[in-house]
């Protein structure tokens, strides 16, 4: 007869086990664009070359790249070096997701953990796309559960260790690049405030000291690349008052401003999940891996028009040029979610339902706490049901 907390440890190991296989179903389908450059990168530090100035293929810090060739080094040694670094690659920010769904289920309970771990989106982004945003997400949880946890007992030491973590999510891939800026807002002496807003910047530009030699691809490749710049929430949301005056770059700079002056009394941790949300929100540009970005909140705070979102979003990433190519999705799909039609505009309708999620959370200002409540409820009796 297994106890209550073995049917728990089954049940979370079947979970995990759906999440997995799923994850590399997604990758059996094939990859895009994105893993082919993995590919070229990973080469390239294999041959002990400088990726920025051989490729202009990678638009981030130096982590990723150095992963990449560990992942592809040890590939090199097996029967089938092409199939193990594609495992390994999924395999490894399978492990991210996991790592944020248990941080997920540790303040926020069973369902949030199960919903980001089980999603379309995460696992198709994974799988499939093998993007790294989550990578990046879950080394800053990790480093502002640390911060948080430092600064309550002002520790100085590991405040000043969690800010260099937080540089190096910066560096893994740019996803919280403004948050830095977050803290320096939240922050109440000018020390801190210098510390927050400085220490992960400095780490961040400090990866690319041992390259300078490629300074000026660095600097038109990563630091000067600009993305799709479609900014659908601008565009397609905001009243012509706004979208006719604003670029999509100061409609992000005024947005996350304003919202990180809104947040700062949250407690930070939440804070960084209202981050992860808005910066989507508010972003110039939108690509099918910047989808992922939010998942952490709406898997703590669901509503219907995330749950739209998100099955729009896993429709959309089945259909052509970034997506999985499926033909007999490709077949039934509206226009307005083929890419050879309407190009970077697919995404103004998933956009919308983000938005309109964010709308229907802050009307309903106790939904958080009565979404958790009714989590909490339905598992208790869940888990009674089935005996754990």
């Amino acid at each position: 007869m297994l106890t209550k907390s073995r049917k728990l440890l089954v049940l979370i190991g079947i979970i995990v086990a759906i999440g997995v296989v799923l994850r590399l179903v997604a990758a059996s389908v094939g990859y895009n664009y994105d893993f082919e450059s993995y590919k070229i990168v990973a080469d390239i530090v294999l041959a002990g070359g400088n990726v920025y100035s051989e490729t202009a293929r990678y638009n981030y810090g130096p982590v990723w790249f150095i992963i990449l060739g560990t992942i592809a080094g040890i590939a090199n040694l097996t029967v089938d070096p092409e199939l193990a670094f594609r495992v390994g690659v999924v395999l490894l920010l399978t492990f991210s997701d996991l790592v944020i769904s248990f941080i997920l289920y540790k303040r926020y309970g069973l369902f949030a953990g199960i919903f980001f771990f089980l999603n379309p989106i995460s696992i198709i982004i994974t799988g499939f796309h093998s993007q790294f945003d989550n990578l990046a997400i879950a080394v800053g949880m990790v480093a502002v559960l640390i911060y948080s946890q430092a600064s309550d007992s002002n520790n100085r030491r590991l405040m000043v260790a969690a800010l260099v973590l937080l540089g190096v999510s910066i560096m893994v891939k740019h996803v919280l690049v403004f948050f830095p800026i977050w803290l320096f807002i939240r922050e109440k002496t000018f020390v801190r405030k210098g510390a927050s807003l400085a220490i992960p910047l400095l780490v961040f530009f400090a990866g690319f000291v041992p390259f300078l030699s490629a300074f000026e691809s660095i600097r038109e490749n990563v630091f000067l690349y600009d993305s799709a710049r479609n900014a659908p929430i601008l565009r397609s949301v905001m009243p012509p008052i706004i979208s006719s005056v604003l670029d999509p770059k100061a409609f992000m700079a005024i947005g996350l401003i304003l919202s990180g002056l809104l947040t700062r009394k949250k407690a930070l941790f939440e804070q960084l999940l209202w981050y992860l949300l808005l910066v989507v929100i508010f972003s110039m540009s939108i690509l099918h891996h910047y989808l992922v970005i939010p998942m952490a909140f709406i898997a703590v705070y669901p509503n219907i028009f995330w749950i739209i979102y998100i099955l729009i979003s896993g429709f959309i990433f089945t259909l052509d040029k970034l997506g999985m190519g499926i033909e007999q999705m490709i077949a039934i799909a509206p226009q307005q979610f083929l890419f050879i039609y309407s190009t970077n505009r697919i995404y103004d309708i998933p956009m919308l339902f983000l938005f309109l999620g964010l709308c229907t959370h802050l009307i309903f200002s106790t939904q958080g706490k009565l979404v958790q409540e009714y989590q909490a409820r339905a598992f208790r009796s869940f888990r009674q049901k089935i005996g754990i």
